[in-house]
């Protein structure tokens, strides 16, 4: 009996993906079939594709797709209208810019600048806690925050097992070996949402590359230096400055030192790369910064230049400079092609693409319109309490689904409510943005979260307990960060002329304090590396 049970779950779940697949849509056809209104065929597909991303019976990309077939088919929209949201000018900003981040992971400038970093800020346990947030931090700003995690991983693993006193002979082998990132479909994307945010409102110049960095760098510091203060204190117990064993602390910096050591000399790809970088960011915050004149409107002030431009110019030249002038013949560019199709996560391009055509679906449909409507009665709330409900809906979500998914299926409606209530967007979709990125509680929420989960033969509740504490932590920050940075930048208090909507709101926004973009894919790795230090 025991084994025909056995025998049949077996096969059950050999066929669970098949049956999801086939037998979700058929069940939830009920939703159009009784209620004949674009508005429910719109709701039919989202919610399919919210199923399909949350038990993922298919690839995440390819649910992705789902909107060009379904969408002509119900007629809910021409494909045409579908198919022109996955090639938009953000993706193609994303493609430039996946490519110059490709780029310094081929030439390994990621690692030389995350080792620099360890040795610099020191090798007590307080310190080393903090050198890896901060250089996790920094390197998911400009890659994947699954990149940066596969990338710092092996090094935490290295000097933990230098902290845990192993034999002399183990040390003499420590392999600070790679670790392959999930698949990209999976690869968490940072700052993803902020272009998306920006095109439900094509005509508003409040989100800029500049803009997006002047508000959310100085928070990004301050998420890192609650969540070291925090981490510290939960797996210490303590805000003193613990007894450490010098020895200890030499063998750390040892292993550190000897990998930095183990690098080349820089080379002429790194420091090409490296430049190719930093002009990128230059281009993106210089060319339409407001606050003086660009250098995108003075090159064409009849013709708009977006960031997409200068992503795809800088890429362009990673396949044409050589990596070794020297060897100009024989020489590889500083990003073959070949490389980019490996590396580049080709999947979270599908993935936005999706994420655009659900909008645009939703928003011709009628779906997000009625949705808004249906939060109409936050009206009654105060602002404060309108936003923290938002972000705790939001960072709900953002557990079960990844980050990407969580905006796409948000954001339209949180544009919608802002009509409603008559505030301004930014006011409810930045939190809502942000918030996003709170995925810290379970191991399925990313893909970053997944790696550590498995590296570190975590419980559960492991990662439970600090991540709850964290998103009550960060959604606090984020609630008085968009009371006080954010109205500075932004003016919440008067309605924007890109709303089409003639009211000045009366409401005043309290004063509260700052918050961060999509990088806290810090605290995973901390959170590991402190299990395990604490116990030696």
């Amino acid at each position: 009996m025991k084994r025909s049970i056995l025998n049949l779950y077996h096969n059950v779940a050999a066929l669970w993906n098949p049956i999801i697949f086939f037998l979700a849509p058929l069940v939830l056809l009920l939703i159009p079939l009784l209620v004949h209104t674009k508005e429910a065929k719109c709701a039919y597909m989202m919610i399919v594709m919210a199923l399909f991303w949350m038990t993922e019976p298919v690839p995440l990309a390819v649910t992705s797709l789902v909107p060009i077939v379904f969408s002509p088919l119900m007629g809910v929209a021409s494909t045409k209208i579908v198919c022109e949201a996955y090639a938009n000018k953000t993706l193609m900003m994303f493609v430039g810019g996946l490519m110059v981040a490709t780029a310094v992971e081929h030439c390994n400038l990621h690692q030389r600048i995350a080792l620099r970093v360890l040795l610099w800020v020191g090798t007590s346990l307080r310190w080393l806690m903090l050198g890896f947030m901060l250089t996790t931090m920094f390197l998911s700003m400009w890659i994947s925050n699954t990149a940066a995690t596969a990338m710092m991983v092996p090094i935490v693993e290295a000097v933990l097992e230098e902290i845990s006193d192993e034999q002399e002979t183990r040390k003499e082998n420590i392999s600070l070996k790679k670790i392959n990132p999930p698949d990209g479909s999976n690869m968490e994307l940072n700052n993803g949402m902020v272009q998306e945010t920006n095109s439900y409102f094509p005509q508003s110049k409040d989100i800029t590359y500049g803009s997006w960095i002047v508000y959310n760098v100085p928070g990004m510091l301050l998420y890192v230096l609650v969540a070291w203060w925090f981490l510290f204190f939960y797996f210490t117990g303590t805000y003193c400055k613990s007894k450490e064993n010098g020895k200890k602390r030499e063998a750390v910096r040892e292993v550190i030192l000897r990998k930095y050591n183990s690098l080349d000399q820089i080379s002429f790809h790194e420091t090409a790369v490296l430049i190719l970088f930093i002009l990128l960011i230059l281009l993106w915050l210089m060319r339409d910064p407001e606050f003086l004149p660009g250098w995108g409107p003075a090159l064409s002030s009849d013709v708009h230049i977006d960031d997409a431009t200068p992503a795809i110019f800088i890429a362009l030249l990673l396949f044409i400079i050589p990596a070794k002038p020297s060897q100009l013949r024989s020489s590889p560019p500083l990003l073959d092609w070949k490389t980019a199709q490996n590396k580049l996560p080709w999947g979270v391009l599908f993935i936005l693409g999706g994420g655009f055509s659900l909008a645009k679906v939703s928003e011709i449909s009628g779906l997000s319109r009625w949705m808004s409507n249906q939060l109409s009665y936050l009206d009654s709330m105060p602002p404060v309490a309108i936003v923290i409900v938002l972000c705790i809906l939001t960072a709900t979500l953002t557990e079960v689904v990844s980050n990407v998914v969580s905006a796409t299926i948000l954001l339209p409606v949180i544009k919608q409510l802002s009509l409603a209530l008559k505030v301004h967007p930014l006011y409810l979709m930045l939190p809502v943005t942000i918030s996003c990125s709170f995925a810290f509680m379970l191991p399925v929420a990313t893909a970053p979260n997944t790696m550590v989960f498995e590296i570190a033969r975590m419980k559960t509740l492991d990662m439970v307990k600090p991540g709850f504490f964290l998103n009550i932590l960060c959604i606090c920050i984020q609630t008085m960060m968009i009371h006080t940075l954010g109205d500075a930048l932004f003016h919440f208090n008067t309605i924007p002329y890109w709303m089409n909507v003639n009211t000045t709101l009366t409401t005043t926004f309290s004063s509260v304090l700052p918050e961060a973009v999509d990088n806290l894919t810090i605290h995973r790795i901390t959170a590991i590396s402190f299990l395990n230090m604490t116990s030696t």
